[in-house]
């Protein structure tokens, strides 16, 4: 009975840490305080969309593979006559917004793993009081007999 309550004890402490830190790593990333883990980076480019265009579009091996290094970069070329999506967003705010999602949703794993921790530690250390009165227990025997 008394190891329940220890380790009931630690799962609500580590609960509630993994809680307490998940939330101030929101905090600090969406306040500008802290950066988020880069986990999307832009690529290095090796040519532009313009220099696609110059050719008149001819290359289409060297358009596919700029588009597998970096898939966002026809949205960010202002130059490219071909792209209509061409001055939507920066290639750094499409990383940006992706690091800032992604961090968001590890966050989000963490505070709920850390109440389900919370959880079972609070589950562990409530006593388990059962009742049964002589009554009831009477008239089930009858009722299996």
């Amino acid at each position: 009975m008394q190891s329940e309550k220890i380790i009931g004890y630690l799962f609500l402490f580590l609960g509630v840490l993994i809680m307490i830190f998940s939330s101030f790593q929101l905090i600090k990333v969406f306040t500008g305080t802290a950066e988020p883990v880069a986990i999307f980076s832009q690529p290095k480019k090796t040519m532009t969309n313009k220099a696609l265009v110059d050719t008149g579009g001819q290359d289409q091996l060297k358009m596919i593979e700029l588009i597998q290094k970096d898939p966002f970069s026809l949205l960010s070329d202002t130059n490219s006559s071909f792209n209509p999506f061409a001055s939507i967003m920066e290639n750094v705010v499409i990383y940006d917004v992706l690091n800032l999602l992604t961090h968001f949703v590890v966050m989000q794993f963490l505070l709920s793993l850390g109440f389900k921790f919370a959880n079972i530690g609070v589950g562990l250390l409530r006593p388990i009081n059962v009742t049964v009165s002589q009554k009831r227990i009477d008239s089930a025997i009858d009722n299996i007999t």
